[in-house]
């Protein structure tokens, strides 16, 4: 093409070459025979190779007149070109070549990515604002602009012999494309997986086409999570990232790779217009079924009708979110004004039931309303999305929150859910059961009056009387008959509630007359246990001084032992102080509403000031008995 790249042989003898090499024109060079073991024969077979070449460079030149005749489409990628006619004008220097190879061909556009050759000169010629995105990468170049070149092929004839078969089976290919590419340029959402799309102006944030094939398709968001195509060169430095969420109408299908055109646009435009439908069935559903609005499912969407009050955002702790977030969401609940608009989107976190039946909801609430990115959902998680529901992991990362909310707020939603149909009676299902089951428990509660219910097992639901709010029961005090609640609409810690104050719901009752009957019987029986708790109390003040360690104390009031609120006044016996028979070290007990141990817990305290206690116990009396034995202390008879 240009001559022989030759490299200047050293002059100190050693034999060896330089590191400068430079391409020579061949009419400047002459063979040299001087280290040719048979200089006549090496000049022989010289000259037959370059009758050789001489032929063949004939067969290039016949190669590269037939090339210039026209444009030629579908050139594979890594073919040598040079440019030709306007073409030259896209040149990165005035004495640039114009050689280079072909990177991409775009069948859509009938255009080519095009690499020119690197010889050695800046930018100052040429680009200006052609399509080149730097000096020696053309984008979009037209066909007719560039020619194939054949130097470095043994059968110059047969490699243009291709280059047009190619060139007639692509533009056959086209006219049967073209129509069809038209046809489902607009069929963006729900394509299948596998489906190769083109991204423009969304990706790499400027006009470079980049081409990606579908892994996943989020109905919330109608975006896609893309990856790179495995047969496709000149998109390493696209990064992962860029290809994790992009929006549905920032891509169009890309059938010109299609084996069966015909078919694959059949089948996207099929898939498209049946997520429109999904779609539009999905918003008449919500109006259909508003009313079903008890027993959503945690992850459940709706969609807000009111503004709802800053007051009742919920305000995440920093253990439970980013220091950031924790930070921002604080300084917005300042505010006074409400969350939300209507029409935005909500899911629901948790449901908390009064105790005459009222429902109130907690609902996540999306951070500037984006939708909610469920491409990467694991697929243990994936049958949550199988009724439209947000999958827990997702859901646990939506620390804008709302809790006490009123049914009267929102409606419910399906737009994520693949079948909304199925899913709005499978939701009136639940509305329906869930109506039944309630109004059995309102009447359940209400014909226990105004019982304060003891022994309420942990786990409990239950409801404030005074206010209605909703909580769980997480500890019960035997000896103050008070209940630690962890209350539904706030992520504070537990409070002290007396059982007078809480009522049970039965919310999580299948069954609320059974449930009923098993807390009132619970009730009874701490009833007459607690009556003879009292009654081993008192038999106990006639212990021995020898109380055996693991005995269950109180600490007289006389005694200072509080070291904060953390800590209850009563114990149980770990050793007696040395030898002294009159001091114990008692491991005081968490009081209800601790989270933990704490390491002041274990205190030296007089025997004189502690009193066994049965609260404990599920046999008081007998537990009296044999610790006044074994004390050696007189039995009195208990009442």
């Amino acid at each position: 093409e240009s001559g022989c790249k030759v490299a200047l042989v050293l002059e100190n003898g050693s034999g060896g070459c330089s590191g400068y090499q430079e391409t020579v024109p061949c009419n400047r060079l002459e063979p040299c025979f001087l280290e040719a073991e048979d200089p006549l024969e090496a000049a022989r077979q010289r000259c037959l190779e370059h009758k050789e070449e001489a032929a063949r460079l004939a067969q290039v030149d016949l190669a590269h007149e037939r090339a210039r005749s026209g444009a030629w489409l579908g050139l594979k990628e890594e073919q040598r070109i040079r440019l030709i006619g306007e073409g030259v004008w896209r040149r990165p220097h005035v004495d640039h070549s114009g050689a280079g190879n072909i990177r991409r061909y775009n069948f859509d556009s009938q255009t080519y990515d095009v690499n020119l050759k690197f010889e050695g000169k800046s930018s100052g010629f040429g680009n200006q604002g052609f399509g080149c995105s730097s000096d020696h990468l053309l984008e979009k170049l037209p066909a007719r602009y560039l020619m194939p070149v054949f130097w470095e092929e043994s059968d110059p004839a047969h490699a243009m012999q291709l280059v047009a078969d190619r060139d007639e089976e692509v533009r056959r290919h086209y006219r049967l494309t073209q129509p069809l590419a038209e046809k489902c340029q607009g069929a963006i959402l729900n394509l299948p997986k596998g489906t190769m799309v083109a991204t423009m102006g969304s990706v790499l944030g400027n006009d470079t086409i980049v081409y990606a094939v579908v892994e996943n398709y989020c109905r919330w968001s109608q975006a896609y999570q893309l990856s790179k195509p495995p047969s496709q060169s000149g998109q390493s430095h696209l990064p992962n990232a860029a290809l994790a969420s992009v929006p549905a109408e920032k891509l169009k299908p890309y059938i010109w790779f299609s084996e069966d055109p015909v078919e694959e646009a059949e089948r996207l435009v099929a898939a498209h217009v049946a997520e429109v439908e999904r779609l539009t069935y999905s918003e008449v559903l919500t109006e259909e079924f508003a009313d079903c609005l008890l027993s959503l499912p945690d992850g459940f969407p709706v969609r807000l009708t009111r503004r709802i009050p800053r007051k009742q955002v919920t305000v995440p702790t920093p253990h439970s979110a980013s220091w950031k977030t924790w930070l921002s969401t604080t300084v917005s609940s300042l505010s006074k004004a409400p969350v939300g608009s209507p029409g935005d989107i909500g899911f629901i976190v948790s449901r908390d039931v009064g105790t005459d039946g009222t429902c109130f909801y907690s609902i996540a609430l999306l951070p500037d309303n984006a939708p909610p990115n469920t491409l990467k959902t694991s697929e243990r998680q994936r049958e949550a999305l199988s009724h439209g529901l947000l999958p827990s992991n997702i859901l646990s990362g939506l620390y804008n929150r709302a809790s006490g909310v009123s049914p009267d707020f929102f409606r419910p939603c399906f737009i994520g859910a693949p079948d909304p149909l199925d899913t709005a009676q499978w939701i009136r299902s639940r509305h329906e059961a869930e109506a039944t089951r309630m109004a059995a428990a309102v009447a359940a509660v209400a014909r226990i009056g105004p019982v304060s219910l003891l022994g309420m097992p942990t786990g409990t639901p239950v409801a404030d009387r005074r206010t209605g709010e909703g909580g769980t029961v997480v500890a019960y005090d035997c000896s103050t008959a008070a209940y630690a609640v962890r209350r539904s609409r706030s992520q504070l810690l537990p409070v002290l509630a007396p059982a007078a104050q809480v009522a049970p719901t039965l919310a999580d009752s299948t069954d609320p007359e059974a449930s009923m009957g098993e807390l009132l019987a619970l009730h009874e029986a701490e009833t007459t246990r607690l009556e003879a708790v009292r009654q081993a109390n008192i038999m106990a003040r006639n212990a021995g001084p020898a109380l055996p360690p693991g005995t269950a104390v109180e600490v007289d009031e006389s005694v200072d032992v509080a070291r904060g609120p953390h800590l209850s006044r009563r114990g149980n016996i770990v050793a007696w102080a040395g030898a002294n028979p009159s001091q114990c070290i008692v491991q005081l007990r968490p009081a209800v509403l601790a989270s933990a141990v704490s390491s002041d817990a274990r205190v030296t305290v007089p025997r004189a000031a502690l009193r066994p206690v049965f609260w404990e116990s599920a046999t008081p009396i007998q537990d009296a008995q044999a610790l006044l034995t074994g004390t050696g202390a007189e039995h009195p008879r208990a009442e």
